[in-house]
């Protein structure tokens, strides 16, 4: 038996117990300092370790282990003596007969304990199957003289009874000649069958009439083993009731177990005996079976029953048998009387109401235990559902934000981009506006002929000016353009220098465009092109190519109307509406996408 040491304190546990106890601590890892407080939880609860972690996680179970101290029992007056009688003497030692501490208020009780998982391999293994000699088997090794000494005193004792009841038979075969023999007691058999026939077969022939047949088939668990009938019993704090039968189906050359044999076709089946069991089927389990079976033979054998049939109630009660007051245990309640459909009925239900009210505390406390940890198990997981509720939103959050973040990240490269090709356009514009004044100084120069266009904005603005026509229509549209650009509406190409320049400071107070941020002051007409030159390199690091201008307008002829395109192969002699002479109308073109942008912040905003 295991001994556990604690601060000189020694607990002497089985190895059950101690298998237990490490269970125990490793679901809590209690502290070393708690292993006495954590035994004596242990012990109160039976050893059970579901209730014990129950108790311990509550966090108030060092109260549960507190002893609590009985009430003083006051001391007992003298008894008054005769006058004359002789004075008795008490011990101080002695105690009187109705002292609380001296009566056990709880029974004692034998243990019930389930069969080993391996039961049908260690039958094997000592060859029941092969010799029937009983339960456990000398090894072949011992000493001849070991075994004669074992054997020697059971082989006398036999060998006196057989001959005292030879010579008692002789001395009275004339005085019982005419006596009946009485009932014959069968004895548990030495072994298992091989091959017995089970009791949900030898039933039909023992019982003839079929709705009692069901009846009773119904309430016995046929396919439920022992061991599990004693859990079902013992978690569930239910009776079990173990009925154990004879051979009531022998073969040839074998006596049937006739008290079996009333057992299961008078008492079992007897109306008030079903009706009781029918009642409260959901409280008692019925576990019936033939002892030539291997596994009720081995019960009955570790409940040391000597003779068949046998009935036994047990339940999982309160036992002082080898523990502690408070601890319930499986135990045989009582043994019931199988004489009579009566007295089998009343040992039946006397045992039931005596212990049904224990039983009911216990099942009750137990539902609340469960409940409890059921509750505490939703909270559980009402918490970590919100845990992951919180979880994922705090995800979706972040999702969100990253998805705003790299929708605020194109927006701003669409912006930017956006600013870039409107900075080339404007960078593109001045460029041509600076090659007009080269242009216009080398045509000034021809003498040619030319045609004289009128050309009028929408916003009322007036310009006559005049073209060779060598002019291409794409070159018409620039010109038209560059006035449009620098909104200056005269041919006067020293103030046009002074209106490039007037560009270029606007463009460099312009937030919308990225071209010149840095100092230009001092800038010259002539420096113009370098000047443009170097804003597109610091715009694109060598990487971008200046284009044509953006036309974001466009040329009608009025009479009749018609679209002047911009071109390039097209001559303005070969227009006749601009040849040699002609009036435009120059009209703005809306660009759709600016458009677009500006629905859906409008849109937004409402």
């Amino acid at each position: 038996m295991p001994v556990i040491s604690h601060n000189q304190q020694q607990f002497h546990l089985s190895h059950e117990e101690e298998e237990k106890l490490n269970h125990f601590q490793a679901i809590t890892a209690f502290p070393g300092d708690d292993l006495p407080s954590v035994i004596k939880l242990l012990e109160r609860d039976g050893w059970g370790l579901e209730m014990a972690l129950s108790h311990y996680f509550d966090g108030d179970w060092k109260e549960l282990i507190k002893p609590v101290e009985a009430p003083r029992i006051p001391d007992r007056p003298p008894t008054p003596t005769p006058v004359g009688s002789p004075t008795i003497q008490r011990n101080a030692m002695s105690r009187g007969p109705f002292v609380a501490a001296d009566s056990n208020l709880v029974p004692a009780l034998r243990n019930v304990k389930p069969l080993p998982v391996d039961y049908k391999e260690r039958y094997r293994s000592i060859g029941l199957n092969k010799r029937n000699t009983g339960i456990w088997q000398l090894d072949q090794q011992e000493s001849p003289f070991i075994v004669i000494l074992m054997f020697l005193p059971k082989l006398l004792w036999r060998l006196g009874i057989s001959i005292g009841s030879f010579i008692w038979g002789i001395i009275t075969f004339g005085f019982r000649s005419h006596i009946q023999e009485g009932p014959r007691v069968f004895n548990l058999p030495g072994a298992p069958k091989d091959e017995p026939l089970p009791l949900s077969k030898t039933l039909p022939q023992m019982i003839s009439d079929e709705s009692v047949m069901e009846r009773l088939s119904n309430l016995i668990c046929k396919d439920m083993t022992f061991n599990d009938a004693l859990k079902q019993c013992e978690e569930e704090f239910k009776y079990l009731l173990l009925i154990f039968v004879g051979d009531t189906n022998p073969v040839e050359g074998e006596i049937a177990d006739v008290n079996s044999q009333r057992l299961l076709n008078q008492i079992l089946t007897n109306d008030t005996v079903l009706r009781f069991l029918e009642e409260h089927q959901d409280e008692i389990i019925i576990y019936a079976r033939h002892v030539a079976e291997l596994e009720p033979w081995l019960v009955a054998k570790e409940l040391k029953i000597k003779y068949t049939p046998e009935c036994l109630l047990v339940g999982n009660v309160l036992n002082s048998n080898g523990g502690l007051n408070g601890v319930t245990k499986l135990s045989v309640l009582s043994k019931l009387r199988v004489s009579s459909p009566k007295k089998f009925y009343h040992s039946l239900k006397m045992v039931y109401d005596r212990f049904n009210p224990e039983l009911i505390v216990s099942r009750t406390e137990k539902d609340e235990l469960k409940l409890a940890r059921e509750i505490k198990q939703l909270q559980d997981s009402a918490y970590e559902e919100s845990l992951r509720r919180d979880h994922l939103k705090k995800e979706q959050r972040e999702l969100a934000q990253e998805e705003e973040k790299a929708k605020r990240g194109r927006e701003l490269e669409v912006a930017k981009d956006k600013k870039v090709q409107s900075t080339l356009n404007q960078l593109a514009w001045l460029k041509a506006c600076h090659s007009r004044l080269i242009t216009e100084e080398v045509s000034a120069a021809k003498s040619e002929k030319r045609a004289t266009l009128q050309f009028r904005t929408s916003n009322g603005a007036r310009l006559v000016l005049k073209f060779p026509g060598e002019t291409s229509l794409y070159d018409l549209y620039v010109k038209i353009g560059c006035h449009l650009y620098l909104n200056y509406y005269r041919n006067d190409l020293q103030d046009w220098s002074k209106q490039i320049l007037r560009r270029i400071q606007e463009l460099s107070q312009n937030e919308e465009f990225l071209c010149f941020k840095d100092n230009w002051t001092g800038c010259r007409s002539d420096q113009v092109p370098q000047l443009i030159e170097q804003e597109l390199f610091n715009l694109g690091d060598g990487n971008l190519q200046l284009g044509n201008p953006k036309m974001d307008f466009e040329l009608i002829s009025p009479f009749p109307r018609k679209k002047i395109d911009p071109n390039a192969a097209a001559f303005l002699r070969d227009v006749p509406e601009l040849w040699p002479n002609g009036s435009m109308l120059v009209e703005e073109i809306f660009d759709d996408d600016a458009d677009t942008d500006t629905d859906e912040e409008e849109s937004q905003r409402s």
